[in-house]
């Protein structure tokens, strides 16, 4: 009875540590990305890279006249989403707002989640 109530609560301790641990971990996740200015372009480039490298992915998959309508469609959008990108730290680095990259960003954002839909390329980009 004794050892029955002893696995028990080692169980139950476990699950504790568990729990928290899995609670930590989406405590900090969240806490690594502010909701600044810079931390919102953070999290922007961090979605953004995340989308461009699954399409990647997806691009080796495909036939050749499917990667040459790819690269023509999608590749000079997602070149344009990192100059905007670069540009919004720029802005962010030197505190010179002259040009609305964050603006330039989510025109090119709109028109890549539409291009990923067309192609059926499923992202993380919202």
């Amino acid at each position: 009875m004794h050892r029955r109530n002893l696995s028990f609560a080692v169980f139950v301790s476990l699950l504790l540590v568990l729990g928290l641990v899995a609670g930590g971990c989406s405590w900090l996740k969240n806490m690594t990305i502010p909701d600044t200015p810079a931390g919102k372009y953070l999290a922007a480039r961090e979605m953004f890279n995340g989308s461009i490298q699954t399409y990647l992915e997806y691009y080796e998959l495909q036939p050749a006249e499917t990667q040459a309508a790819w690269k023509a469609n999608i590749d000079p959008l997602a070149d344009a989403g990192f100059v905007a990108l670069d540009g919004w730290k720029l802005a962010l680095v030197s505190g010179d707002p002259t040009f609305d990259w964050v603006a330039e960003f989510l025109v090119v954002k709109r028109q890549l989640i539409n291009l990923f839909a067309q192609y059926f390329i499923k992202t993380d980009l919202k």
